[in-house]
C-alpha cells in the first residue's frame, strides 16, 4: 500500500511519522507512528505535535525505533527472506493463502480510536 511504503520511507530517513496507524501490521506501527486520528481537533494535533517537539529525547528514540524496525522488516534483504521461506513453504506441499504479518479485521465503525478510545466515527463497513 502507498501510504505505508511513505510510513517506511520517512521512518528510513530518521524521521518521527505521526499520523493514522495501518491495519496491517498495527501492533508494529504503534510502536514507533504517534497516532493521530482525522476525528482529532486541529487543537489536539497542534498539542501532540507541540509536545514531541519540546520533547527531543523521546522523538528522536521514537525515530530511532522507527528506523530500526524500518531497515530490519521492511529492507529488501527482508523482502527476499519472506519470499524464500513463502517457497520453502510451497516446496514442502504447503498451499493456499499465506499471511505472514498480522493485521487487523474489523468494521471500521465498530473499532475504537487508538487516541481518544472512542468509537471511530464516520467510517463505514
Amino acid at each position: 500500500c502507498h501510504f505505508l511504503r511513505k510510513y517506511v520511507e520517512a521512518a528510513l530517513a530518521g524521521a518521527l511519522v505521526l499520523g493514522n496507524v495501518p491495519t496491517d501490521r498495527e501492533d508494529e506501527f504503534l510502536k514507533y507512528v504517534v497516532p493521530v486520528s482525522m476525528d482529532d481537533s486541529d487543537d489536539r494535533i497542534r498539542t501532540r505535535v507541540k509536545w514531541w517537539l519540546d520533547h527531543d529525547e523521546e522523538r528522536e528514540a521514537k525515530a530511532r525505533l522507527g528506523q530500526y524496525i524500518a531497515e530490519r522488516y521492511y529492507s529488501n534483504t527482508a523482502a527476499l527472506d519472506l519470499l524464500v521461506h513463502s517457497f520453502l513453504r510451497w516446496r514442502g506441499g504447503r498451499t493456499g493463502l499465506y499471511f505472514p504479518f498480522p493485521f487487523s479485521l474489523a468494521c471500521a465503525a465498530e473499532k475504537k480510536d487508538r487516541t481518544t478510545n472512542q468509537p471511530a466515527a464516520n467510517k463505514l463497513c
